[in-house]
């Protein structure tokens, strides 16, 4: 999980608190393009601030959630998969 505590979150400490800049993008472009109260923006905030490590942090990333379990199929394995069938 994310090194925030939730229990940590007051109205008065959450606005102080920086979200990290992948999920910081998400959290300005919802509140930008959506009418939020002030009671939901803080939910969305502590939420994105808890949970970060479940948001990919690059295009490489995959993001972690191990709440869970789930294959992942990659387009890159069929192919590679394809190519090991072509050479056996």
């Amino acid at each position: 999980m994310g090194t925030f505590e939730p229990s940590l979150a007051t109205d008065s400490n959450l606005t102080e608190v920086e979200l990290p800049e992948h999920v910081n993008v998400l959290f300005l472009r919802t509140t930008n393009e959506c009418y939020l109260t002030s009671d939901v923006e803080r939910d969305l905030k502590q939420l994105l601030l808890y949970h970060n490590d479940t948001f990919a942090k690059d295009p490489t990333d995959l993001g972690f959630c191990d709440i869970l379990k789930h294959d992942m199929i990659l387009a890159i394995a069929d192919q590679l998969n394809s190519h090991l069938d072509d050479h056996r």
